[in-house]
């Protein structure tokens, strides 16, 4: 029963009980309730429909895929290249080309050892080159820059297509260009001096930090993006840092302001440990030399390995530098110069043991391009006959020769190398496909 006629029953029996028996009733109890009146019906013609008002479109948040596939461009010209990165079947590789600008990168099908495709550098990407190298020094033209750039729909499209191509081959910075980016695409970041971040794969940027910023990098699992800035200072001051150079982390849900965690400079930046610590080193080239690893969220040093550097016969010694770590970091290595008779300078190069920092061995006027966490090293050296020497040296074995090539990249799974493929100098892209880079096996 409906509720009003519950309501009409109870006035009715509450009437009954106040003036006692009443007349049977003539009618029915309860009268029929009144209908709503019916509106005729609308003239489409002249009456207006009720506006409807438009829904704000959802937030897209997705990772940049890789773009669209480019057949080479045979007429570009061709004068040399070095790697950005690779996967199991492709290297990416950016065109040497002095005095030529834009620039561009090939991908090398590994397989065949021909390029297939190339990619011209893009508007957007000779802005922020321009503005990070120094071309545009006015503090007010710096502040428009990137905000500008960033607003373009095009110019966001197009480094979603460059961090879309950097991760097909497993980057996370592009190596030439002032954009860095989480392992999963949705955190990018650009810097024009100040930090510019994206919390949805390059739709849309806010301003994050805006001191002096450099050399971003992403932690492993994608927590923090640590940097190093010089607050209050600009570009037109100059290049040096006269407050001091920071290094800073800002976590990337946002949750508190960026943090600083080393101040008044004294210090190196090498990136990322394979557990997401801070790599540093102190200033001053001393022995004994230490390489110290900081929690990215508060600067505590967790771990620190120190290594003395032998007393040396030579005159002058200058500075000391970290050079990198193997793989795995079982092994590091150490770089110093070395000032001696009838030679005049000398790189010394120590492998290290990053347990204790004891050196292993040391070598000589070569650099490390590749090594394993057994203690082989693949070393190349230019001073040899005019061009690039590779060599291959286990521990305990003499050094062996690979070849004159210059390597580009080791896998110590694989054990494939990828090297340069001696194409001929001012060439074009047509001419040189085939002879860009290929791959040996390393013993």
């Amino acid at each position: 029963m409906k509720r009003s006629h519950l309501v009409a029953l109870s006035l009715s029996a509450l009437l009954l009980g106040c003036s006692g028996p009443a007349a049977p009733p003539s009618g029915p109890l309860l009268a029929p309730l009144p209908t709503a009146p019916t509106a005729p019906p609308r003239d489409e013609g002249t009456t207006p429909a009720r506006a409807l008002v438009p829904r704000a479109p959802a937030k897209v948040v997705e990772a940049p895929p890789a773009p669209p596939v480019r057949p080479i461009d045979p007429t570009l010209p061709s004068d040399g290249f070095l790697l950005l990165g690779s996967n199991a079947t492709h290297a990416w590789l950016t065109a040497v080309v002095e005095d030529r600008d834009p620039h561009y990168t090939v991908v090398v099908d590994l397989a065949r050892g021909c390029a297939v495709e190339s990619y011209p550098q893009t508007k957007a990407q000779a802005a922020l080159r321009n503005v990070n190298n120094g071309r545009v020094l006015s503090d007010a033209a710096r502040a428009q820059s990137a905000p500008d750039l960033l607003a373009s729909p095009d110019a966001r499209a197009e480094l979603r297509d460059l961090v879309g191509l950097g991760r097909r081959f497993g980057l996370t910075k592009a190596p030439f260009d002032p954009l860095v980016w989480s392992k999963d695409g949705l955190h990018i970041f650009v810097v024009d001096g100040r930090l510019h971040h994206s919390a949805d794969g390059g739709h849309s940027y806010e301003v994050v930090d805006t001191d002096d910023i450099y050399s971003p990098v992403v932690t492993p699992d994608g927590r923090y993006v640590v940097y190093e800035r010089c607050v209050g200072h600009t570009i037109s001051q100059g290049t040096l840092c006269p407050t001091g150079r920071q290094l800073a982390s800002w976590s990337l849900d946002g949750s508190s302001p960026p943090r600083t965690l080393f101040a008044g400079g004294g210090f190196h930046n090498h990136g990322l440990s394979n557990d997401g610590h801070v790599i540093l080193t102190r200033s001053g080239g001393t022995s004994p030399f230490c390489v110290e690893f900081a929690d990215p969220a508060t600067g505590k040093i967790d771990r620190s390995v120190c290594t003395t550097i032998p007393p040396t016969k030579a005159p002058k010694q200058v500075g000391i530098f970290w050079k990198g770590a193997s793989p795995g970091e079982r092994y590091g290595s150490i770089e110093w110069w070395e000032t001696r008779p009838q030679k005049g300078a000398t790189i010394v190069l120590a492998i290290t043991d990053m347990q204790d920092g004891h050196i292993i061995r040391t070598v000589e006027d070569v650099a490390i391009r590749g090594w394993d966490d057994a203690g082989t090293v693949l070393l190349s050296s230019m001073q040899e006959g005019g061009g690039d020497h590779t060599y291959l040296e286990k521990p305990g074995e003499p050094r062996k020769r690979l070849g004159s090539f210059l390597l580009h990249d080791f896998d110590p799974a694989t054990r494939r190398a990828i090297v340069d493929g001696n194409a001929p100098r001012k060439s074009t892209l047509g001419k040189t496909a085939c002879k860009i880079a290929k791959v040996i096996r390393v013993p």
